[in-house]
């Protein structure tokens, strides 16, 4: 049966073009700044906006959601906080500085609702494994170009900019790191969970192993081996029991170990040169540089703050201080950003949508373990989909800001998570 569960219609043919779509826009965002459009736009976004109406009459059409009863109670939560940080955002802008600026921030909640419909409207048991094949093997192939970059000039001057962090398509290295850390729980469940198709899922989990290490971002290398310890723990207990499956995670203790290694040899042996440079970036007095930086836009972020707490800045107002000669456009911390340009009541909102995120995650990955009736491979994917939001936010604490490039990963997961959660019922 190819609906995502019964009493939800597939109709397939009728949201064919919707579906096409949704495919061709999971696949552009992976290339966000691969071509520049006026406004700071990327193909992705021009796909979004033309697929919206589409992906809405879809879901209208379908008449049922695709969503058990927690995920609906939690998508009312979250799809009401979008709704309020929209009108705030606009309301923010009237009175802002910087009134232009506002796109950042305005197209991130309008993909939220975006993607919403693409998933609800068109997701079926295939489609979802075909949207997460998509989603990951995609932005995996980013990973090797990234790679091969390192050897070819011209082709090096698209990924590296001059510099010896890899950016992959995006605008920036901790850009580029932040989906890889977002897909890397998904794409270990792949890997874990579909039989029939291990190397193309090994090589998958190893080129965005590789190409997380070529951005030299620590925060999320740091994320992805939690999320990537949680997935290789889970599987054994899911699928085992007794003292096989005690002996089960022993073994992915050390496999876990092993893929870590196998990284650096191989990145000791093709590139000495970015084995260095990450070797510096986890150096001392470099992670002391690091936070010093980040505490000081923190501050200022607060400052700034204090001076409208209702209204802030304005939405997407730009911080306004140089670091590395170059202006900074957020505060590096989704909560401090949304404090500073849209005051306490966006913080405030923003603050319960990240809760029940989290309370949904969490939800996701009890019900699977406890979801005896369903197979081995939907309970682990719905494991690998709970976690990537999890893994999103807690990079954007320190980084992106939920920005327009990479808030389309986690609507994506997030969604794509709470569509699985059906799978758990039994077959």
């Amino acid at each position: 049966m190819n609906t995502i569960a019964p009493g939800v219609p597939s109709l397939d043919h009728e949201v064919r073009i919707p579906y096409v779509l949704g495919c061709a826009f999971m696949t552009l965002i992976c290339f966000p700044a691969l071509v520049g459009l006026p406004g700071g736009m990327s193909i992705a976004n021009v796909i979004m906006f033309a697929g919206f109406p589409f992906w809405f009459a879809a879901t209208v059409k379908r008449k049922a959601l695709v969503l058990d009863r927690t995920a609906k109670f939690g998508v009312g939560i979250v799809m009401s906080c979008l709704a309020f940080l929209l009108v705030w955002a606009f309301v923010s802008v009237l009175d802002s500085s910087m009134p232009d600026r506002a796109g950042r921030t305005l197209v991130t909640l309008i993909s939220g609702f975006a993607i919403f419909f693409l998933v609800v409207g068109t997701v079926t048991r295939k489609r979802l494994y075909t949207f997460v094949d998509v989603l990951c093997l995609t932005l995996a192939f980013t990973c090797l170009i990234s790679f091969a970059a390192y050897f070819e000039p011209t082709l090096g001057s698209m990924i590296f900019y001059g510099t010896d962090r890899a950016y992959g398509f995006f605008k920036h290295p901790n850009q580029f790191a932040i989906p890889i850390s977002t897909l890397l729980p998904v794409a270990t469940a792949g890997l874990l969970g579909q039989q029939g198709r291990r190397v193309i899922w090994a090589t998958c989990l190893g080129a965005l192993l590789l190409g997380l290490i070529l951005t030299g971002s620590k925060t999320n290398l740091l994320i992805s081996s939690g999320t990537l310890v949680v997935i290789c723990f889970s599987y054994p207990a899911i699928v085992y029991t007794g003292p096989q499956r005690l002996f089960m995670m022993a073994l992915s203790a050390l496999a876990t170990c092993a893929l870590l290694i196998v990284n650096f040899v191989l990145l000791q042996a093709f590139n000495p040169r970015a084995l260095r440079l990450f070797q510096k970036l986890a150096s001392d007095d470099e992670e002391l540089q690091s936070l010093v930086a980040r505490s000081e836009l923190w501050r200022l972020s607060l400052e700034n703050f204090q001076n409208d707490p209702i209204f802030g800045q304005g939405a997407g107002h730009p911080l306004n201080p140089f670091y590395a000669g170059k202006a900074v456009t957020h505060s590096h911390n989704v909560l401090l950003d949304y404090l500073r340009t849209l005051g306490a009541p966006g913080f405030a909102v923003l603050s319960v949508m990240i809760l029940t995120v989290f309370c949904l995650s969490i939800s996701s990955i009890r019900l699977a373990f406890s979801a005896h009736g369903a197979s081995n491979r939907d309970r682990i994917l719905c494991i690998g989909l709970a976690m990537a939001p999890l893994a999103y936010v807690a990079a954007n604490l320190s980084s992106d800001s939920m920005g327009p490039s990479t808030s389309p990963f986690f609507w994506t997961v997030l969604f794509l998570g709470l569509a699985a959660r059906l799978l758990m019922r039994k077959e």
